[in-house]
């Protein structure tokens, strides 16, 4: 399978090495298209040079600021092009500061060329735009530590690109107006540190806005106008913003970076910025750390010759459970059939999650149970996570907690 990368990036000095090398990793360098918006900094030009002569791909046309506001036009024109020499079977579009990772059947994030492949051949005969699942936005603060949010980004399948908007979260494919959330994700380095943010935020502002008063900063709300809380809050009150919100703990693309012997991004100021602020144990920096499972049972009888079950689960706060089975206190499982899976928009709004089908129907053989008297309070319905191997309980209401698995009269129908 061919992967074609495009990127366009400015003096992004701090990450385009780490970028390039494990994107090269990944897909494989003379498949890095990457353009570069009039860099001025030495280091990211001679890095750029070095590159260009391990076959990675850099365009030094595009280096105005004109060309940055259109690039969403300038990479459907690159896709076109390259879609006519027939060699790539997948384009992605994305920047300087997002790695590009999947997640398997339990939330797991992979980096790996094997997951990437192994994941887009379930896309290969599909015709809708495809999207990313999500981004995970990284901390200032830690290089474990990730708050996922459900960020719209899209590729495409080769033949199929129409229109691309600036900043790649809307597309449109010549095959159909529907698109598809795919397992790919970003993490995104979004929370850059506070003065490189700050620098950052002020040059991509520098013509969206008329000028830096604070005054006028409040009142914006023309494009770009997220950037502008870089200029009206601290850094303690920048880092504070990040560590209340949900965080979940991977620790894979650390260790990947290690493997391509890269360093974290920024590490050097993630750690000036936890001993300014007196941050001491890494882990208990933050407030809200997800579970690595959620789940709930809304509705469970005895029908017929099944005992049927109704609710929804989630897992590293990313996929839909696997595995149900009703637990008996000797440790003894019987695994419920899940017969339908549904989506629940009252949990995805509850949890800010998107996409996929975390509600439920299961059933259990109500013959399964015939042979059992022990009534006891902690039988429980559970999930089971093989990366963790271990099982999670489903909260329950406590009807349903109180409810008798092993009645004569629920067994005899």
């Amino acid at each position: 399978m061919n992967i074609a990368i495009l990127m366009m990036q400015k003096n992004e000095n701090e990450l385009l090495k780490k970028w390039i090398t494990y994107h090269s990793y990944l897909v494989g360098s003379s498949n890095l298209f990457i353009f570069d918006n009039g860099s001025t900094n030495n280091q990211v030009i001679g890095q750029l040079t070095n590159f260009e002569n391990k076959e990675v791909n850099v365009l030094w046309d595009f280096n105005k600021k004109s060309d940055y506001e259109q690039r969403g036009s300038i990479f459907c024109d690159k896709i076109k092009s390259l879609d006519k020499e027939d060699f790539y079977d997948f384009y992605m579009v994305i920047d300087c500061d997002e790695f590009l990772g999947t997640v398997d059947e339990e939330g797991n994030i992979c980096f790996d060329p094997l997951s990437l492949e192994y994941s887009l051949l379930n896309y290969q005969s599909n015709n809708e735009l495809l999207m990313i699942d999500s981004q995970y936005y990284n901390s200032s603060i830690s290089p474990f530590w990730f708050n996922k949010q459900p960020y719209r980004k899209c590729f495409f399948k080769k033949n199929t690109i129409a229109k691309l908007d600036q900043g790649f979260h809307h597309g449109q494919v010549t095959t159909s107006d529907k698109e598809i959330r795919t397992n790919l994700v970003h993490i995104h380095f979004h929370n850059k540190p506070y003065e490189i943010a700050k620098t950052h935020a002020k040059e991509k502002l520098t013509g969206r806005v008329s000028n830096f008063n604070l005054d006028y900063l409040k009142n914006y709300n023309g494009k770009g106008f997220h950037l502008v809380r870089f200029f009206l809050q601290t850094e303690e009150e920048y880092i504070q913003n990040q560590v209340t919100l949900n965080h979940i703990k991977s620790m894979s693309l650390y260790h990947k970076l290690k493997q391509l012997n890269l360093d974290w991004p920024f590490s050097s100021t993630i750690n000036e910025t936890r001993e300014k602020l007196g941050l001491t144990d890494d882990d208990d920096s933050f407030e809200k750390v997800l579970p690595k499972f959620r789940g709930s049972i809304d509705y469970i009888a005895f029908e017929g010759e099944y005992l049927k079950i109704r609710g929804w689960g989630l897992v590293n706060y990313s996929r839909p459970i696997r595995y149900i089975f009703l637990q008996l206190a000797n440790r003894s499982r019987f695994r419920f059939e899940i017969i339908e899976r549904v989506i629940r928009e009252d949990v995805n709004e509850l949890l800010n999650v998107k996409g996929g089908a975390l509600g439920f129907s299961a059933r259990l053989k109500r013959s399964d149970l015939e042979d059992l008297t022990d009534v006891t309070a902690s039988t429980a319905i559970v999930t089971f996570l093989n990366s963790e191997c271990a099982y999670f309980k489903f909260d329950m209401q406590k009807k349903h907690k109180e409810f008798n698995y092993f009645s004569p009269n629920n067994l005899a129908g």
